[in-house]
């Protein structure tokens, strides 16, 4: 009698089966350091670029899933009564762009502060990068973006009139904590920057712009 024909590997399970140990293999060895909210966007390039290094070095996807800007839509809800399900339908199915995004997600909380604004900002969000319509409707940023909005310090676009009125219109953290202090010291040296109003050299005119910052603000 003919021995029987091997069965033939599903491609996509294999393929899926790939994605999903890549992600493992990343989550195991991330060795990120924790970013440093208190110094600004010069610590969050760096926290970025280890964040860039870890998702490439789980492969090219990985990598382009972080950068993507486009929409990658958020997965279905596990259903209730599934916990009763003993069939295959009972196991749960992520896609290869969940599976990316889900672990992505994951690197990147485990290297914030646990009570860091950079996790409250992202507190929402159920993908690393790019936006995503929710199941609910709507269209949300997701994490990678949100924290370069407020971290980055990206291209110079001049708004000067708005961020000087930004600043001067700053008003002190009702909170007493140095964390909210380091908050607020953030954003004004940042709009300061913006304006000219923090110049780095130490010449007498721009100790006395630096001075007369810290006066107010700082």
């Amino acid at each position: 009698m003919a021995a029987a024909a091997a069965a033939v590997p599903d491609p996509l399970l294999a393929a899926r089966e790939d994605v999903s140990t890549r992600a493992d293999a990343m989550m195991q060895r991330n060795v990120i350091t924790v970013f440093d909210e208190t110094k600004g966007p010069t610590d969050f390039m760096r926290w970025r670029r280890e964040v860039e290094a870890l998702a490439n070095s789980a492969g090219s996807d990985f990598l382009a899933a972080l950068l993507t800007i486009l929409d990658v839509r958020q997965a279905a809800p596990y259903p209730a009564a599934g916990v009763n399900d003993d069939t295959a339908t009972g196991v749960i199915q992520r896609s290869m762009p969940t599976v990316r995004q889900v672990a992505l997600l994951d690197i990147i909380r485990r290297s914030l502060q646990p009570e860091g604004e950079a996790t409250r900002l992202i507190l929402d969000c159920w993908h690393a990068g790019g936006i995503s319509t929710a199941v609910a409707g709507g269209v949300r940023d997701q994490a990678l973006i949100i924290l370069d909005r407020r971290y980055s310090a990206g291209p110079v676009v001049l708004d000067t009139g708005g961020d000087a009125r930004r600043l001067y219109e700053l008003s002190w953290p009702s909170e007493l904590s140095i964390e909210a202090y380091n908050i607020h010291f953030n954003k004004a040296l940042s709009l300061a920057t913006k304006i000219g109003q923090n110049p780095v050299d130490e010449a007498a005119a721009s100790v006395l712009i630096r001075q007369g910052l810290s006066l107010i603000h700082i």
